[in-house]
């Protein structure tokens, strides 16, 4: 099929955005056409809805982040992050629909609006309330993100493993998993230690997700999943976000859309199609490959996924289809 014909027929759905995050603290207004960046610049839009609408994408997760700021109580500034996008959805009704299932999703989809979840990154942002995970479920989160950059009281973290001892989940995080899988909030195991990997794993049943990384195999750092790890997501039928910043696909800084399809490839090969999809973290002030420097040039992605020689629906599904499918299985 013509990649153009095969971009606009998929469900093109991306598991990790930060467009919030910009929304939040930088008071950007990404309903008009911003600036885009070239290689990196965080005053600069990778994501608005008119790039939304030019790289014809259907969906995708408008991911809570909450700084690590000792004077601000941690789950009240992601509440807060939460108004900013109801705000967001009750202004643009017409362009925009707030989802929670995977029904919604499809159904916004089909009337022409953009589907908008919510995901939480960093177990940080609960404020060591467990409680919160059933409010933030409320409010409509998919998934939470339990570790980040640091220790964060609920699971160890591997952007920094070499400095912090792996101590995987605390009990508050054991605790934590638990009150997701009874929330129906899927479980994201992106930026996990090792250890915490393993525990998460074994307190979960049902599809966890891990929904921004690169393949360790080919960039060496801790913080890609390795092998193993994304054999393990496959065999729980979760979903691996393939990240779209440079620095996890290759060495150096400046990269292009073939090392993030090399990445793709790779995961491909270990966890199999089916349990691979997009992860971008856009505007999370990444830098992004040179030929896609926002979210308006996701068709080229589609061009290189069949010049890489996969089949339609092997395409439509790591273009979003595989997370509806994991996330059928747990909000249908």
């Amino acid at each position: 099929m013509d990649p153009s014909l095969l971009h606009k027929e998929a469900f093109v759905f991306d598991l990790h955005s930060h467009a919030l995050l910009n929304m939040t603290y930088l008071g950007r207004d990404i309903s008009r056409r911003g600036k885009s960046p070239w290689l990196w610049n965080p005053l600069r839009n990778m994501i608005d809805l008119p790039k939304l609408a030019e790289g014809q994408v259907d969906g995708l997760v408008w991911t809570v982040y909450v700084p690590w700021n000792p004077l601000i109580p941690r789950d009240r500034a992601a509440l807060h992050c939460m108004d900013v996008f109801d705000a967001f959805i009750a202004r643009h009704p017409d362009r925009v629909a707030r989802v929670r299932t995977a029904s919604e999703a499809r159904s916004a989809a089909s009337s022409g609006r953009l589907a908008c979840f919510l995901g939480v990154e960093g177990g940080h942002s609960l404020g060591g309330n467990l409680s919160n995970v059933g409010e933030f479920a409320r409010r409509g989160a998919v998934y939470l993100t339990i570790a980040h950059f640091f220790p964060n009281g609920v699971a160890s973290s591997a952007d920094f493993g070499r400095v912090f001892q792996d101590k995987g989940l605390t009990p508050f995080g054991r605790e934590v998993v638990r009150e997701c899988q009874r929330h129906r909030v899927l479980v994201d195991l992106a930026h996990c230690s090792e250890r915490s990997f393993r525990e998460a794993m074994d307190l979960t049943e049902g599809p966890v997700l891990f929904s921004h990384t690169g393949a360790r195999a080919l960039q060496p750092i801790e913080r890609n999943i390795s092998d193993e790890q994304a054999r393990s997501i496959a065999r729980r039928g979760g979903v691996i976000g393939v990240i779209f910043f440079s620095a996890y696909h290759r060495r150096g800084i400046v990269g292009r859309l073939e090392d993030l399809l090399d990445n793709l490839c790779h995961l491909v090969r270990v966890a199999g199609a089916e349990h691979v999809g997009i992860g971008s973290d856009m505007d999370g002030w990444i830098w992004a490959p040179l030929d896609l420097p926002d979210v308006s040039h996701l068709p080229r992605l589609t061009e290189g996924l069949v010049r890489r020689g996969f089949s339609d629906a092997e395409i439509h599904g790591i273009l979003g289809g595989n997370f509806l499918r994991a996330l059928t299985l747990v909000r249908p």
